[in-house]
């Protein structure tokens, strides 16, 4: 996983779908985002996330700071987001 130098010392920790690449398997791993991030449970007493929307989904123990960057467009854009077919 690619990260910015200043992160290096944080404690990341991204899930197996993070693997997933190319528009097709993307695609593929739609239906299982969901289930994904809301098994997922981070002990923290503050969490900063940074997401189109899946964020949410996380289950914390503390709190939740999210960054909505902009409203996820990939599910309404199909063709230019995850290509053809």
């Amino acid at each position: 996983m690619g990260m910015f130098p200043e992160f290096a010392d944080l404690d990341v920790r991204p899930s197996r779908l993070d693997q997933v690449s190319g528009p097709r398997r993307r695609r593929a791993a739609f239906p299982l985002l969901a289930r994904t991030f809301s098994s997922v449970t981070v002990d923290a007493d503050v969490s900063l996330w940074s997401s189109s929307g899946w964020a949410q989904g996380f289950v914390t123990t503390g709190r939740k700071v999210v960054h909505c960057c902009t409203p996820t467009r990939w599910p309404y854009q199909t063709d230019r987001h995850l290509g053809k077919g």
